[in-house]
């Protein structure tokens, strides 16, 4: 039990690490909770969660065959990420703050929770990010199923907990956005998205010459 516990402590201290929302998702899920409320800024967060317990399963598990497959074809499942980030800093530039959504209110949430993860799916350095810090907790990836799967749900907590934190501040302090500075925000954010995923794509077309 107390390998266990350990293990579960060591996952939800890499998930706080690994969870610090300063990227792409991090901004998408400010930009939503202020637009359509705390749950679709926490809905975002999770899929990039959901992502980042994929990666780690790899890592923890020491799947080497997949590992080998993601650094073989990184470049081009970045570009890919680098382009639909930047299709979404688009997308948010443009949003008017009407508090309306398109897609319906039965479906934005997949979306929301889709869009992010595939933002943080298509970053395939994030397993070898994992493999390295699984190494300075002295985790080999030749654990037992039970002790992956609660490093992994440890992982898992731990990056939950920092989308909570900010729909909190957000709800906290969403009155004092107005409606013109909420338009003058989702103009940065969609700025910051657009930039995000320029460097990303030109670093991957970079690494192709």
């Amino acid at each position: 039990m107390a390998m266990i516990e350990n293990y579960l402590l060591n996952g939800l201290m890499i998930g706080v690490i690994f969870g610090v929302p300063a990227g792409v998702v991090g901004i998408m899920s400010v930009q939503r909770a202020l637009d359509q409320g705390a749950l679709a800024g926490f809905v975002t967060g999770l899929g990039s969660s959901v992502a980042d317990v994929v990666y780690a399963f790899v890592g923890a598990f020491g799947i080497t065959l997949i590992s080998d497959w993601l650094q073989r074809y990184e470049i081009g499942i970045g570009l890919v990420g680098g382009i639909l980030v930047f299709l979404m800093g688009i997308q948010t530039f443009r949003k008017k703050t009407d508090g309306t959504n398109h897609t319906g209110e039965k479906n934005k949430y997949i979306v929301y929770f889709l869009s992010s993860f595939m933002v943080a799916i298509t970053n395939p350095a994030t397993v070898i990010s994992f493999i390295f810090v699984f190494s300075l907790f002295g985790i080999t990836g030749m654990n037992s199923l039970t002790e992956s799967v609660q490093l992994v749900s440890g992982i898992f907590l731990g990056t939950c907990s920092w989308w909570l934190v900010i729909v909190i501040l957000v709800y906290r302090f969403k009155h004092l956005v107005t409606a013109s500075i909420h338009q003058k925000l989702n103009r940065l954010f969609g700025i910051l998205i657009m930039v995000l995923g320029a460097i990303v794509g030109g670093r991957c077309l970079l690494l192709c010459f």
